[in-house]
């Protein structure tokens, strides 16, 4: 795999940049020039949307998935579920944000019953 870094603009003009890999046969821009700031290794092409809107894609997708987990529980019938979620996205802060391929996922799970 190869990595390229793909440009979204934020809500408020700002610029963040995600880390992303690319499939070795899969065409790739050259790198280009990040205003006054040197390429900064990776190809960088324009993302499509704001960065806000795609990580919220991103939690949408993995809904489902929380559904699933919950509604897999309640068959057993506790008296609360607690499911807890925890997401860390790795990200280099300086001159720009670029957040990097690799997010690790936690899932905690805590069922009660009266006794």
């Amino acid at each position: 795999m190869m990595k390229q870094l793909v440009e979204y603009d934020t809500a408020d003009g700002k610029k963040v940049y995600v880390e992303a890999g690319v499939p070795e046969q899969a065409p790739v821009e050259e790198p280009k020039t990040l205003g006054a700031l040197p390429p900064l290794g990776f190809p960088t092409v324009q993302g499509q949307g704001k960065f806000e809107d795609k990580l919220q894609e991103a939690l949408d997708a993995a809904e489902p998935a929380f559904t699933a987990i919950r509604d897999k529980f309640k068959s057993i019938e506790p008296k609360t579920i607690d499911l807890e979620f925890g997401l860390d996205m790795k990200m280099s802060v300086g001159p720009v944000w670029v957040f990097t391929a690799g997010v690790d996922a936690t899932i905690s799970i805590k069922l009660h019953w009266e006794t």
